[in-house]
């Protein structure tokens, strides 16, 4: 399910997220459903590909508060 609507020909062993949103899982078998599985939030589809990025996260260390960057 996402946000709470049934993914329809989402009926295989996994699945391949291609939007944002709350996915949960029911599993049926012989016309017997489980209840839903915990959520899990999807945040990053559609972000680029950053493998030639520098990702800086500091001060380390930290009290708490740091600033990441990415560039």
């Amino acid at each position: 399910m996402k946000d709470g609507v049934l993914i329809i020909g989402a009926t295989a062993a996994s699945f391949e997220v291609t939007e944002n949103g709350i996915y949960t899982c029911i599993v049926t078998i012989n016309g017997c459903s489980s209840g839903a599985s915990n959520s899990m939030i999807v945040i990053n589809v559609g972000l680029q590909n950053l493998a030639s990025a520098q990702l800086e996260i500091f001060p380390v260390p930290s009290n708490g508060l740091f600033t990441a960057s990415i560039t």
